[in-house]
């Protein structure tokens, strides 16, 4: 089963949950959004949700490290892009957690690592995995091809060719590090031939990751799938037919982490009501995962002899027992149609935005230690002063 689920990760540009405008991302996203995935039960790490645009572009990962830890204390993935800024990112780790020691027993990041394809693991990215596995810093691994551009046109060859671009990066880690904590990711699709886009709503991409799944069953490693994303621009039917599609798959295949939940438009846009919907998604997926259980109890011939022909099951302790084990929606809706209009006749869209605005508004993260926020500033603003730079 899933063992746990995480958003989208690395969109530039957001739907704004209150004008419901698709504009770039903002520092402020991370924050909101990290809030958000802080909430549900469902998320339990968080990917780095979008690019921050109003920071300076060469060390935005560091500014959106330290938004998002500023709202969650949810284990984080994100991408540091190179070894300068992941240095900065364990100064804000540390200054999180009580200083450099403790941060190597309980780093609260781990690093996306993206080799280039095909087969290429650029100097920059050898210099994180190097720099990551000395400092104790978990490291997944996710190539992100696109078959039929730089990797071979059918999934079987994709995998062949990111399993070794995957492997390569892990062994790079364990001859710096033995036992550096690794985790098997991948994030590679089709490329539409119609349009050259990357398809992240495609079939395709669905079974890459259930692939992606079983090679890292075979080698024993934690692993990580892409599914839950959409090309569509809005959180429509498009939108939640391919989420569901992929991310039951990839569930069904056995992954430990499933990442993309609130990604739209070729995973460009970040959405705040899918990220809500798809939480709603995975609980249906988890509930589905748990199969039919067999036992005494559960068959309930005592209680089918008790209740007889034309009975009725509702005032039965057996009933009773279990009423709690059946689904419960948060958010779909499975009131009559007279309670679903005395409500306002709202659509999921609708419900799934006034919740995202309520949990920013209202929810409260386990706060930081002290001194901890004004920490990350200083050392935020000490990076932009040593690079020469200020914040636009």
């Amino acid at each position: 089963s899933v063992v746990s689920l995480s958003c989208a990760g690395g969109c530039v540009n957001v739907i704004d949950p209150y004008t419901l405008e698709h504009r770039p991302g903002m520092k402020k996203d991370c924050g909101n959004i990290a809030r958000i995935c802080d909430s549900l039960d469902e998320i339990g790490v968080l990917l780095s949700h979008c690019i921050p645009n109003d920071v300076p572009a060469d060390i935005y990962p560091v500014h959106a490290l330290e938004a998002i830890v500023s709202n969650t204390s949810k284990h984080v993935l994100i991408g540091p892009d190179n070894v300068s800024n992941l240095r900065k990112m364990i100064q804000l780790g540390a200054a999180c957690v009580g200083g450099t020691e403790e941060f190597k027993k309980r780093p609260i990041f781990s690093a996306s690592i993206c080799p280039t394809s095909p087969l290429v693991l650029a100097q920059n990215v050898c210099e994180m995995i190097v720099e990551g596995a000395r400092q104790g810093v978990g490291l997944f691994i996710v190539p992100m091809a696109l078959a039929g551009a730089i990797s071979p046109a059918t999934v079987a060859g994709t995998l062949v060719s990111t399993n070794a671009e995957i492997l390569g990066s892990i062994i790079l880690a364990q001859l710096t590090a033995k036992g550096a904590p690794c985790i098997y990711a991948n994030l590679s699709t089709i490329m539409d031939m119609k349009t050259g886009v990357a398809a992240v709503g495609a079939p395709e991409l669905a079974r890459v990751a259930a692939g992606t799944t079983r090679l890292a069953k075979y080698y024993g490693l934690p692993c990580l799938a892409g599914a839950a994303m959409s090309d569509s621009k809005i959180p429509d039917a498009q939108a939640a037919y391919e989420s569901a599609l992929s991310i039951m798959l990839t569930a069904l295949a056995g992954a430990n982490l499933v990442f993309g939940m609130g990604g739209l438009d070729h995973l460009l846009t970040f959405d705040y009501a899918k990220l809500i919907m798809d939480s709603e998604l995975e609980r249906m997926v988890i509930n589905i995962l748990g199969g039919i259980e067999v036992s005494d109890e559960s068959v309930a011939l005592d209680v089918i002899h008790k209740v007889g022909p034309a009975g009725e099951y509702l005032t039965q302790q057996h009933t009773y027992d279990h009423m709690r084990d059946f689904s419960q929606n948060k958010l779909f809706d499975r009131r009559t149609r007279d309670g679903w209009n005395e409500q306002g006749a709202k659509d999921l869209t609708e419900r799934a935005y006034e919740k995202a605005r309520y949990i920013i508004e209202n929810h409260q993260p386990k706060p930081l230690p002290e001194g901890a926020a004004t920490a990350m500033q200083n050392i935020t603003a000490e990076y932009e002063a040593e690079l020469g730079i200020g914040q636009s």
